[in-house]
């Protein structure tokens, strides 16, 4: 299933779709080169179309229409006031590189108020232990976790998993059966991840963290939601993914 959400999170997603249209208005426009009236016509649909996709995916109203039902459900909750649990997971994707790409400190990715969250739970004193997971966290999460003051006894990497399926199974094949966590991750990655967690056996409770919706349209509408940026585009497309990945585990493999 992991497999299969990364293909179609290749092939199918705003940006995609829209260059798939650009591609389409090229093959008619040189059709229409070659004497087609029919292809011209189409062409110009079709451009018009590609430049309407495009324009809309890269907007904020398009992002807050997106995420504003995960950052509702997934609201941010001072750390303080977290409940206790026996351990907290944070899921990867926080810290985009470290020692292993050369570098001498971490590479924080977007979605490092992760790694920053779980730390905060765990000197509010929420768990005895922080688990961190994904693709090389012992070299890369492991030292941001020892700037803030995590001893290494109370912290666990589980290097190796690619996608939060992986992460799942790893977590649940470390903590013993049923375990309560406070699992770590994006407001729009939380529904899938809990999705996942509680279907690997263990009592997850949503921490989340980097609501990037609400930031983005913290003001409420005004005309700059109308126009188009690239990051929006971006959050777009991962976004659409969160969407249509849960539905896909829970109507193909009935989670």
């Amino acid at each position: 299933m992991a497999v299969f959400n990364h293909l179609v999170g290749v092939t199918v997603n705003p940006l995609v779709a829209g260059l798939l249209l650009v591609l389409l208005t090229t093959v008619l426009g040189w059709r229409a080169a070659r004497g087609s009236d029919r292809c011209r016509r189409w062409a110009w649909r079709a451009g018009a179309l590609a430049v309407v996709w495009l324009w809309f995916w890269s907007t904020p109203l398009a992002c807050w229409l997106l995420g504003k039902g995960f950052d509702a459900a997934y609201p941010a909750v001072a750390a303080e006031d977290a409940p206790d649990a026996d351990a907290i997971v944070v899921l990867g994707g926080g810290v985009a590189a470290g020692a292993e790409a050369g570098l001498p400190y971490p590479d924080f990715s977007p979605s490092s108020d992760r790694v920053w969250h779980g730390a905060r739970l765990y000197r509010a004193g929420k768990a005895p232990r922080i688990v961190a997971t994904g693709l090389d966290v012992s070299l890369s999460t492991a030292p941001v976790f020892r700037d803030f003051g995590i001893p290494d006894e109370a912290a666990t990497f589980i290097d190796g998993p690619r996608n939060t399926e992986e992460e799942s199974r790893a977590v649940a094949a470390l903590l013993p059966p049923g375990s309560r966590i406070l699992l770590v991750t994006s407001a729009s990655h939380m529904r899938r991840s809990l999705l996942l967690f509680r279907n690997a056996g263990l009592d997850a409770i949503p921490a989340a963290t980097d609501h990037e919706t609400s930031v983005r349209c913290e003001d409420g509408f005004y005309p700059g939601w109308l126009w188009p940026d690239t990051g929006c585009l971006d959050a777009a497309c991962r976004l659409f993914k969160e969407h249509y990945a849960y539905w896909g585990y829970r109507m193909v493999r009935g989670f």
